[in-house]
């Protein structure tokens, strides 16, 4: 796709798994979808906006008609919550084609939070596996009295990946996040994440980022050192 500008989905169009390096917000402009992803499950309408962060996985399955969305870049700071909704779309849209940027700005002036995570089967299995890195399925099915291979089935048919993919995805964005926002040693960076150690932490970062843990986290303090304010 096109990093940014208006995009159209055809209808009935299903987007597989996949990866996006660089954060970015959706605006839907006409149409409804349903995305599974890193951030939940949930079913999007007009006036949805979504935030995606960098490294975000997801994918996507439009309904019977075409889907107009608008991508624009994060605005800086980005925002805290994952789903919003804004009243008038078009007038983003509009506003995009003179300065996307500034269009983005904007729509976080007008756009509230709102909560859009199916709660489903595979939604609320998504939800623990993002809040325990070492979240064991087995034990959360027989917890709830399901099978564990229904549950993974399940899983797999709604988000496109299995369980234990999705959990390794959870897992980097944890450890990412703590090597961004805190100075905890790597190795327990490593632990709390839910790596088995930290040579191992380290080969499944580099994997995702072409960066180490420890590399990742200089990038990221000469970055916010840039844009801090002196």
């Amino acid at each position: 796709m096109e990093r940014f500008g208006i995009q159209t989905l055809p209808a009935q169009f299903q987007l597989p798994y996949h990866v996006h390096r660089d954060g970015y917000v959706t605006v839907v402009l006409e149409g409804s979808y349903l995305e599974s992803g890193d951030g939940g499950r949930c079913h999007v309408v007009p006036g949805a906006v979504l935030v995606h962060s960098e490294f975000d996985a997801h994918r996507n399955e439009t309904a019977a008609r075409p889907v107009r969305l608008l991508n624009l870049p994060l605005p800086s700071p980005v925002p805290g919550h994952a789903h919003y909704e804004i009243a008038d779309p078009d007038l983003i849209a509009r506003l995009s084609q003179a300065d996307l940027r500034a269009a983005s700005e904007q729509l976080f002036c007008l756009a509230r939070p709102v909560l859009r995570e199916i709660d489903d089967l595979p939604g609320v299995l998504a939800q623990h596996i993002r809040e325990n890195p070492c979240f064991s399925l087995t034990r959360w099915a027989r917890h709830y009295g399901i099978s564990p291979s229904y549950a993974a089935r399940q899983f797999r048919r709604a988000f496109g990946v299995t369980a234990a993919v999705y959990r390794k995805r959870a897992r980097f964005h944890h450890a990412r996040q703590m090597l961004e926002r805190t100075e905890v040693p790597l190795a327990d960076v490593a632990a709390t994440a839910g790596y088995t150690d930290q040579p191992y932490f380290n080969r499944c970062f580099k994997a995702e980022t072409g960066l180490s843990p420890m590399e990742w986290r200089r990038f990221r303090k000469l970055q916010y050192a840039r844009i801090s304010p002196p």
